[in-house]
């Protein structure tokens, strides 16, 4: 009776009840449909192009969700005469987020496995997943939540921003939302999750919802890679790379440890982020050169995405060939954002962690104040102003 008495009250509670959203710290007026703040508790996702992937389903959710409500015809583009004339509007079918187009509606076991913190009707104070027993195809009649691991937490207890039952990375309005999945024993009805209160239940198909879109994550690669001390071998260079690296961003004199009166000078001394650095027990630590860095790519070719772990053909090569004309081909240019064999879609080896993002080299441009990098989200070899701040991943000779 719990989905049924729910469904009597819906309509009530989505025009009175505000709250905010998953990784929204707005608190009053409207639902607000984004944020950037997190909650006390630590993400299990990381990112995905379009959203955030959870490695424990392999799905990238969309992040943001849907920004309006929405009748479940909307947002599953099936048709109906009075609710979505001809199929019109399919909000998820139709959608180009992240670059991607295979976004679909999830059905209600991938949306109750994006609760967290709701167990047994109790709000647990950490990542916790449901145990609710709705999922598609197998068990989506009345009897299917009339169990405890279904029932409602009080509402502002979740991990999520403002007490929302989702991961703390989300953004979008703590709300009701609508899964693809059919309630069997009406078929005007359809099953949703309410993250305001952990809820979940099912509505008649013409009330509005808000939508996260999800689509499967990239396929997990074998890693190419072993461990080394302080970090992982790569056997086809025989270099051993820090991992992680560095946590923070910094300018290329303080990577390389080369100085600057205005950039690299602190209280008289020099920074050197990697020559000074002791990982693995080791301190033979350097900045990489260009080549070896591009060594470091996986999964883009002359500029296409391969989704394997193929390594990168740009010619800009440390001290052979450092001018600009060096990367003027297909083999250094961009492939689509985030689509890489690594972890979230980075173009590196899956083994590596941290953030997928732009690295400098030690090489420097034959002329001028600019010095060579590589966007790991794109895959591609560039160059920037050594006043610039990137990231930094450490490389030693393994023999």
């Amino acid at each position: 009776m719990k989905g049924k008495l729910v469904t009597a009250i819906l309509s009530g509670l989505v025009s009175v009840i505000v709250v905010p959203g998953c990784g929204d710290n707005n608190s009053g007026g409207e639902s607000s449909d984004a944020g950037s703040d997190s909650g006390t508790e630590p993400s299990s996702m990381t990112t995905c192009s379009g959203g955030h992937l959870d490695p424990a389903t392999n799905l990238c959710w969309l992040d943001p969700s849907s920004t309006s409500e929405m009748n479940w015809y909307e947002a599953t583009g099936t048709a109906d005469s009075t609710h979505n004339p001809g199929g019109a509007t399919d909000f998820c079918g139709d959608g180009t987020w992240g670059g991607h187009t295979d976004w679909r509606m999830p059905d209600i076991g991938e949306l109750i496995s994006l609760m967290r913190g709701c167990a047994s009707g109790s709000a647990t104070g950490d990542l916790s997943t449901s145990n609710c027993g709705v999922y598609d195809p197998g068990c989506l009649g009345s009897n299917c939540d009339d169990i405890i691991d279904c029932s409602i937490c009080f509402s502002g207890d979740g991990p999520g921003s403002g007490g929302c039952y989702c991961d703390p990375v989300l953004s979008g309005a703590c709300s009701w939302y609508w899964s693809s999945s059919l309630f069997t024993n009406y078929q005007n009805y359809a099953w949703y999750v309410n993250f305001a209160n952990g809820n979940v239940g099912y509505a008649d198909k013409n009330y509005s919802g808000r939508v996260r879109c999800v689509r499967t994550g990239p396929a997990e690669e074998p890693s190419s890679m072993t461990s080394c001390d302080g970090g992982y071998l790569d056997p086809a260079t025989d270099l051993c790379w820090q991992d992680p690296p560095s946590t923070s961003d910094m300018n290329w004199y303080e990577a390389t440890g080369t100085a600057d009166s205005i950039y690299n000078n602190p209280d008289g001394g020099v920074v050197n982020h990697c020559g000074d650095g002791t990982w693995g027990g080791h301190t033979d630590w350097r900045m990489p050169e260009i080549d070896e860095l591009i060594s470091l790519i996986r999964g883009c070719v002359d500029g296409t995405a391969t989704d394997d772990l193929s390594t990168n053909n740009c010619g800009v090569d440390d001290p052979s060939c450092l001018t600009l004309n060096c990367s003027d081909g297909p083999e250094c240019y961009f492939c689509q954002y985030m689509k890489g064999p690594g972890f979230g879609g980075c173009y590196w080896d899956p083994a590596l962690s941290e953030t997928c993002d732009v690295y400098w080299s030690s090489s420097h441009m034959v002329s001028g104040t600019h010095a060579w990098f590589l966007y790991f989200f794109y895959g591609t070899v560039n160059f920037a102003v050594t006043s610039a701040s990137m990231y930094v991943r450490c490389v030693r000779d393994e023999s």
